[in-house]
C-alpha cells in the first residue's frame, strides 16, 4: 500500500484545546501530529465535517498556534470517547514551519 499523505506524522502527545467557540475550548492531548493535521481523543461526539478552533502548545515553544480544522474523520472507541482525524484549514504559515521543524527534530531523536 503507498502512502499518500502529503506530511509527516509523529506519534506525540502535544496539548491542543479544541472547540467551536475559543471562548469554551476543551483540552486534549494529540495520539499523532503533522504539518497537515492531527488525531485526538475527545470525549464528546463530533461529527466528520465539523469545523473546530484549535488552539496547540508544541513543548519547548512558550506562542500558543490559533489554528482552524475540519474532521475528516471520526470513529467511536471502547469506553465512549473518539478519535477525531483533522487537517487544518486555516493555519499560518510560520505555524505549519514550527510543526514540521519539531516532527524534523523528534524523528532525528528517535532515529539517531
Amino acid at each position: 500500500m503507498i502512502n499518500q499523505r502529503r506530511f509527516e506524522r509523529l506519534m506525540r502527545k502535544v496539548i491542543v484545546w479544541y472547540g467551536n467557540d475559543r471562548k469554551q475550548m476543551t483540552g486534549s492531548l494529540t495520539k499523532n501530529i503533522s504539518a497537515g493535521g492531527l488525531l485526538i481523543e475527545v470525549k464528546e461526539k463530533v461529527d466528520k465535517d465539523s469545523v473546530l478552533n484549535l488552539e496547540v502548545k508544541l513543548p519547548g515553544k512558550k506562542d500558543i498556534m490559533k489554528l482552524q480544522a475540519r474532521v475528516v474523520r471520526a470513529e467511536d472507541q471502547a469506553g465512549g470517547s473518539r478519535l477525531l482525524g483533522m487537517e487544518y484549514t486555516v493555519i499560518d504559515q510560520n505555524h505549519r514551519e514550527a510543526i514540521t521543524n519539531y516532527i524534523q527534530d523528534n524523528m532525528k531523536s528517535v532515529s539517531g
